[in-house]
């Protein structure tokens, strides 16, 4: 009897424990997560030690500037990366590029490039990222914000060959150029008094202060051009990938002595008047000008029935036929309302369809509106131009015909005993008949299949639902397409002749994208990071870095609807493009891609995925937490699971225990 009661409080004891461990682990279970989902951002004091700079007085930094911190507080050791943000009236403009590393446990030192940004006002701010992905709490010496400031940006740029405006040459025209620290690159672009550029020189650096200062230099050869004035104007890019137009400008006079070697350079053509003509006007840099004419088809004289909603637009420069070199002006004139106007270029022989940029409207005239495109960018070659126009109420117009063209640019540069180039290759501009079937508002659906299937050929999104009739037509693939095409021959809106006639065209057009089409090659070509950058108060700019091979012109895909756009990798391989169209709010993919001759995607990267949140570009945990970092830690789930497993036992054994009583309780009543 004495065995069973020990048994049985022996089992009673056992028992009692359990269910207290279960009690304690469910407590802990239901407190612990709080403390783990949230990680609190270290709090360090930041004292800037170089430049120096108070409440009332500012400092000067310029080139690549000193710049020093030292920091007070826990977790020195864990600091992953330090970094600053230059501020204007408040806003953050953009990041400095710096490199620099800590010199003690306790303070950072390295030099930051301003040559990127207009000479200015602006304040400092430290950013300190700890190894957990935070950012920590800075705070300057006084406790509040760690901003510091004012801080004045000062860089000198100063052409000192030519030495001064209005310097004449009758040949060889020497141009030196000096900077308050060292640069990636300068440029002369070369403009003449039609506000063309004709011609740009790559310089050379000669000389180099480390950190302070630079002297660039190189020479002109006029031997091409006609006598005149022209407008030399220096390019800059900052060695963090900046570009900077037209920083310092001379004005210099070409006079040969002997023969003058005629260039002739025509106006774009004017409006197709009532009885069919056009005129243009060309001079052959010799003094002589001739007027040029040609049949057009003049404008319609039937009303428009909806002329007050729907724009119009003609390209008037290029014009048809035109060889092109060197920055080159573009121009359009537009009717009715207008809300922008975006020029873009097609390859001869391809066809996807290349985004130059958005135009402004003339000062002196409303109706025209014009930027200019660098053609350096491109290969020579044949291609087509042509402009788009959108509505306020999102209504497209593309302008007709497209504008036939050549890009021949030297890329050769004269030196040694023979300072001229050879002659350039010369190419055939395609006809616009080539161009294939019109398609007025760009949305690749052409007009007559707009007509056919009920869409309007002057809206790319008929229905206003944000999705373009193509991607509503036909899908965004060949098996959606298929799929699409043969419902609607199915509810017969469309014969198989015609739908056949459509796959066809698809398969040349619409389907040639890098979700679809070409090959991988990850080692060759990426992108590697996306920045913000803010040329002014209110403007977005997204600044793209990749790889590719080297001197290879590459195309970036930028996707929900595809933004085109391309650009030229360096002798590294490396390349850097500004994006100036808005993006909205969410997750963009975006690939960079090789082509072959006939605008066939050969090569391609893997998808380069990012968000945008506030018009900034983040990473997908930056865009799913905001700006507050609350996660798990890396093996809170693997802490649960032992939890739930130790709980599970103990709840068996106490369950087994008070079975084990009521069995003996049984026993001894029955006894």
């Amino acid at each position: 009897m004495k065995q069973k009661s020990l048994a049985r409080n022996l089992t009673i004891l056992i028992s009692t424990l359990a269910l207290i461990g279960v009690l304690a682990l469910a407590i802990d279970m239901f407190h612990q997560p709080a403390a783990a989902q949230t990680s609190s951002p270290e709090t360090l004091t930041v004292y800037l030690e170089s430049p120096t700079v108070s409440l009332n007085t500012g400092s000067d930094m310029y080139g690549q500037a000193l710049v020093t911190i030292r920091l007070v507080g826990g977790g020195m050791n864990d600091i992953r990366e330090v970094s600053f943000d230059l501020l204007e009236n408040g806003t953050n403009l953009r990041e400095l590029s710096c490199e620099g590393a800590f010199v003690e446990t306790f303070r950072w030192s390295g030099h930051c490039d301003t040559l990127g940004f207009p000479n200015a006002n602006y304040d400092l701010r430290p950013r300190i990222q700890m190894n957990t992905g935070v950012d920590a709490l800075l705070l300057n010496g006084s406790g509040g914000d760690a901003v510091f400031g004012p801080i004045h940006i000062d860089n000198s740029f100063t052409i000192t060959q030519p030495s001064a405006d209005g310097s004449v040459f009758d040949n060889i025209v020497p141009i030196s150029f000096e900077a308050s620290g060292n640069a990636a690159a300068v440029k002369a672009n070369i403009i003449n008094r039609d506000s063309v550029s004709i011609s740009s020189v790559e310089l050379s650096s000669s000389s180099v202060s480390q950190y302070t200062h630079s002297v660039w230099a190189s020479q002109w050869d006029t031997s091409q051009v006609p006598s005149g004035e022209y407008s030399m104007q220096i390019r800059l890019e900052s060695i963090d990938g900046q570009i900077r137009e037209n920083l310092v400008r001379r004005i210099v006079i070409i006079e040969h002595p002997t023969t003058c070697v005629p260039h002739i350079t025509c106006s774009g053509w004017s409006v197709c008047d009532s009885s069919g003509q056009q005129t243009r006007i060309c001079n052959d840099g010799c003094g002589t000008v001739t007027n040029e004419q040609q049949a057009c088809t003049p404008p319609s004289s039937e009303p428009e029935t909806d002329s007050n909603t729907i724009p119009t637009i003609q390209l008037i420069q290029p014009g048809q036929g035109s060889t092109l070199s060197g920055q080159t002006a573009l121009r359009a004139q537009v009717s009715g309302p207008t809300q922008s106007v975006t020029f873009f270029y097609r390859r001869s022989g391809t066809t996807v369809d290349v985004r130059i940029g958005s135009a402004q409207p003339s000062s002196q005239d409303a109706t025209i509106w014009g930027r200019l495109w660098n053609t350096m960018e491109v290969p020579n070659g044949s291609y087509f131009v042509f402009a788009r126009v959108t509505s306020p109420a999102t209504i497209v117009v593309m302008s007709q015909p497209p504008v036939g063209i050549a890009v021949q640019n030297d890329i050769t540069q004269p030196s040694g005993d023979n300072p001229n180039p050879p002659p350039a290759e010369t190419y055939t501009v395609p006809p616009p008949d080539n161009f294939g079937s019109n398609d007025t508002d760009g949305d690749l659906v052409i007009d007559d299949e707009e007509a056919t299937l009920g869409t309007d050929q002057n809206n790319p999104d008929t229905n206003g639902d944000g999705t373009s009739d193509s991607i509503e037509l036909f899908g965004n693939n060949e098996q959606t397409a298929d799929a699409s095409l043969d419902r609607l021959i199915t509810s017969g809106t469309l014969t198989a002749d015609q739908a056949a006639d459509i796959r066809a065209r698809l398969a040349t057009t619409f389907f040639e994208q890098p979700t679809t089409r070409g090959i991988e090659a990850p080692d060759t070509l990426r992108i590697t990071k996306i920045d913000n950058n803010f040329p002014r108060v209110g403007e977005t700019q997204l600044l793209i870095s990749g790889v590719g091979p080297a001197h290879t012109y590459v195309t970036l895909f930028i996707y929900s609807n595809p933004i085109v756009v391309t650009t030229k990798t360096d002798a590294s391989g490396n390349f850097v493009y500004t994006l100036d169209a808005d993006l909205l709010d969410g997750q963009h993919q975006m690939y960079v891609t090789v082509t072959d001759e006939t605008g066939k995607i050969r090569e391609k990267s893997t998808p380069f995925a990012f968000f945008i949140r506030r018009a900034q570009a983040v990473t997908e945990e930056e865009y799913l937490r905001g700006d507050v970092d609350v996660q798990q830690t890396a093996d809170q789930p693997i802490q649960n699971f032992i939890r739930i497993a130790v709980l599970i036992v103990l709840s068996l054994i106490a369950a087994l225990g008070i079975d084990w009583l009521v069995k003996q309780r049984g026993k001894e009543t029955s006894a």
